[in-house]
């Protein structure tokens, strides 16, 4: 049996080695599909449901049986005086391969495929499980000669399933499908209507009658069209899967994401307002997903990075692109000046990252529906606490410092907070960034990379925010100053 699901419902079809020998509706679609998603994985909403459903990183695991098992029960009905040895489902992506495994499962059948079906050659026929990858092969689009109708019973034996489908018995030799008479060339006839994937006119199941032996004889009838048949097949199994992909594209209607857009709260620890449209949070088991796969590490629909045992964010980069836009992101150095002998003043570099004195923590966590990193770093001369924030198309960062001692043996210390680029993607590398009030803006290729920080951080009469071509500095601290500072900016992308 195949089943060929719609919106909201489907048809069964009875697949036989004469072709389409019945047709049933049956009130199973992907409406039923996304709902029995929904219900086992308790989302809240249908579209999430969808969404998940065509995602292939996904594990379902246990809830694959019972998510068959819901749908399965839609089918059943339409199995009713038949009695199926295999099942194929249509329309469905490689990647929910598990979802069509248990629905076989939960109905006690095996699954047939393109790869279990047994291939035509000259001077037979077996017609199987056709897709559009197969429908219109070789010998269906030469203009071959019609295949010879079978001579009796003994020619028939050579109609069998493949060795792939275990306990598949091989076709009646007598029965109407392969007979050489009129029956058997005007039952397919009703097959036009396959033509019309949209809407085909369902043809009551009723038993097939053993008909009398056939009567070998000179005379032969026309042979029967498959190559008509084999394409009208295949024009309906395009159809189907690109309408599959349409219902894939309008998943998510922007209704609801609107309305999970507006309904969602902003972490309340970020006081710099959220980008307009990136307030949206993901499904729970997608958060739940990405948490277990990597505990150093992020990668959402739009970009990817990981999380240095430093607390230093790296390789910033956007899905699509090849090389990241972020080298590295929150790194801490401390600078000393030293007055040389002549009274010449000199900054020299007193610390960064990479002592042994820079010791951080990591935890990767959810948040206000939000994926979180945050980074801990206790060092002898100060405390730094950062939390990286991924919202669908920006990176928004908390910094907390605290001075201990900033000084050293010859003086004072400066605390300066980076942000590094990769200017392979800049349009123009070593031109300097666009600088406006609250934003420091770097031009690619893909469009403008912007940093954008809270204006309350820069202090009168000092400059507290640094542009370079690609090196956009925070003064954290000055001269051993021991004030506390707080710095929150974005990085959005293009």
């Amino acid at each position: 049996m195949v089943w060929v699901p719609g919106e909201t419902a489907g048809k069964l079809w009875r697949v036989t080695a004469a072709g389409i020998t019945g047709v049933r509706d049956v009130p199973a679609g992907f409406g039923q599909i996304f709902d029995a998603v929904q219900a086992e994985l308790g989302l809240k909403f249908r579209a999430a449901a969808s969404k998940l459903f065509f995602n292939d990183r996904y594990d379902f695991g246990d809830a694959a049986e019972k998510i068959a098992g819901r749908v399965g029960g839609f089918l059943k009905g339409g199995f009713e005086g038949e009695t199926p040895v295999a099942l194929h489902v249509t329309g469905v992506p490689a990647g929910q391969a598990w979802f069509t495994e248990a629905l076989a499962k939960s109905l006690g059948l095996p699954v047939w495929t393109a790869g279990d079906a047994p291939v035509p050659v000259a001077g037979e026929w077996a017609p199987a499980w056709i897709t559009a990858g197969n429908a219109i092969g070789a010998k269906a689009a030469e203009s071959a000669p019609a295949a010879p109708a079978p001579a009796g019973p003994a020619q028939a034996q050579v109609v069998k399933p493949s060795t792939k489908v275990v306990g598949l018995p091989p076709p009646a030799p007598a029965r109407a499908p392969v007979q050489p008479v009129a029956t058997v060339t005007t039952k397919p006839a009703a097959v036009p209507a396959v033509k019309k994937p949209v809407a085909p006119q369902p043809v009551k199941s009723t038993p097939v009658k053993e008909p009398a032996k056939p009567v070998p004889g000179p005379a032969r009838s026309k042979p029967f069209p498959w190559v008509p048949v084999l394409l009208g097949l295949a024009v309906l199994l395009l159809v189907t899967g690109l309408a599959v992909r349409l219902m894939k594209s309008k998943s998510v209607p922007e209704k609801v994401v609107a309305t999970a857009a507006a309904t969602a709260e902003a972490p309340k620890s970020v006081p710099v307002a959220v980008t307009a449209g990136q307030a949206a949070t993901l499904p729970a088991v997608l958060l739940e997903s990405e948490l277990k796969r990597d505990p150093m590490g992020y990668k959402g629909e739009a970009y990817q990075f990981t999380v240095s045992k430093k607390g230093v964010l790296l390789n910033l980069q956007a899905e699509g692109r090849g090389t990241p836009w972020v080298r590295h992101l929150g790194f801490m150095r401390l600078y000393g000046v030293t007055t040389m002998s002549d009274g010449t003043r000199v900054a020299r570099r007193a610390g960064d990252m990479n002592s042994p004195e820079y010791q951080a923590r990591v935890v990767k966590r959810v948040r206000d529906g939000l994926m979180v990193f945050d980074a801990e770093v206790e060092h002898p001369a100060f405390l730094l606490t950062q939390t990286f924030v991924c919202l669908p198309r920006s990176v928004k960062v908390e910094v907390r410092f605290k001075p201990k001692v900033l000084k050293d043996a010859t003086g004072p210390l400066d605390a300066i907070y980076g942000v590094h680029f990769d200017t392979v993607e800049f349009t123009k590398p070593g031109a300097a960034p666009a600088v406006r009030e609250g934003e420091v803006v770097y031009d690619t290729k893909a469009g403008p990379l912007i940093v954008r920080y809270d204006p309350g951080f820069n202090s009168a009469g000092e400059k507290t925010v640094v542009a370079d071509p690609a090196l956009t500095s925070f003064v954290l601290a000055t001269a051993g100053a021991t004030t506390e500072r707080t710095l929150n900016y974005e990085i959005v992308l293009p």
